[in-house]
């Protein structure tokens, strides 16, 4: 049987039960419960992490940035609270330690607890255990997250490098809290985050595994509850519908719906070439691809990309240009044409 988060069990209160101080919504539970909620939340922030780093929107990579430091921060002090709950309080803060300790519940606020941290949980987490993959002096999860959340800015390199970092804490920490990987990531994220963590595998060739698993996902959350027929009619309106104008947009089979999409192209022309017999000119054309966009899944590829996808090709030869706006002024020799 996998182990799970929710197998830990606990049970949840009235929000009216004093006796019990941590509120969870419309309830409320126990101290002995913070390591299963901070584990729940650190779990929802890394699948959006891992889901939202390869978008191209802004405010999906703001989110992405705030959830990869997030759940950092949570999982580590799940980790943490199963040696003591009491580590969690940042130092000397009485009345954080009382409410750990189930004493003084009438006179202190939950709310106002003050806990360590996130770097320090950080490090606290290193000393109790050596061989986690946390380099104290390159926390790219928590510069991640503070820059979106305190100045709105979002580097989509540095999240890229923040999310591979999160996905090898947790993958370290998921044993020590005697938990799964399976069902702490979902199925097809977790084969996402091993392909992020393939360190044979280049760069792009993870972030075009992280970006099929991320249109997949998203188009099976938004057809999920359709039936059969209405999913068929759904797919049908977007399959091809074209989103953007370039030199030329060739019809492509998404590798991650297999649904209709398009790749971008620039065209290039070929030197002018002549036929005085007939009196003919044309130019050869030939549409190069630099980027792929699917109207269904969304899924989004850019230039570098283009070549993990064995389908595509490199290049498409147009029909060409028969009528050469430098050839239009252009005579055939009088001689030839008379046949002399």
């Amino acid at each position: 049987m996998a182990r799970t988060i929710e197998a830990w069990g606990g049970t949840y209160y009235s929000i009216g039960d004093r006796e019990r101080p941590w509120p969870v919504g419309a309830y409320r539970v126990e101290t002995a419960r913070i390591r299963q909620l901070l584990a729940l939340s650190a779990r929802w922030h890394s699948r959006v992490a891992v889901q939202q780093f390869v978008s191209t929107d802004r405010d999906e990579l703001l989110q992405a940035a705030i959830s990869v430091g997030t759940a950092s921060e949570l999982i580590l002090k799940a980790l943490v609270s199963s040696t003591s709950p009491a580590l969690l309080a940042d130092r000397g803060d009485r009345d954080s330690l009382l409410l750990l300790a189930n004493a003084s519940l009438e006179s202190t606020n939950a709310l106002a607890f003050r806990s360590i941290a996130a770097a320090e949980v950080h490090r606290l987490a290193k000393h109790l255990h050596r061989a986690l993959p946390i380099d104290l002096n390159d926390l790219a999860p928590l510069a991640a997250r503070n820059a979106a959340a305190h100045l709105a800015i979002v580097d989509s390199g540095q999240l890229r490098r923040a999310v591979v970092q999160h996905c090898r804490i947790v993958q370290a920490t998921l044993p020590l809290l005697e938990l799964d990987d399976g069902p702490y990531w979902g199925a097809s994220m977790r084969a996402t985050v091993i392909n992020l963590l393939d360190e044979a595998k280049s760069e792009v060739a993870r972030v075009v595994a992280a970006k099929l698993a991320a249109a997949t996902t998203a188009l099976n959350t938004r057809v999920r509850a359709l039936p059969e027929e209405a999913r068929a009619a759904y797919l049908a309106a977007l399959s091809g519908r074209m989103l953007s104008s370039t030199d030329h947009e060739e019809p492509q089979t998404c590798p991650a719906c297999e649904q209709n999409g398009w790749l971008l192209c620039g065209v290039e022309r070929g030197p002018v070439e002549y036929d005085s017999e007939n009196g003919m000119a044309w130019a050869s054309r030939t549409a190069y691809p630099f980027a792929f966009e699917c109207p269904v899944c969304g899924l989004e590829l850019e230039n570098e990309e283009l070549p993990e996808i064995p389908d595509f090709p490199d290049h498409v030869e147009l029909d060409p240009d028969e009528d050469p706006i430098e050839a239009r002024d252009w005579e055939p020799d009088e001689d030839l044409w008379r046949g002399r």
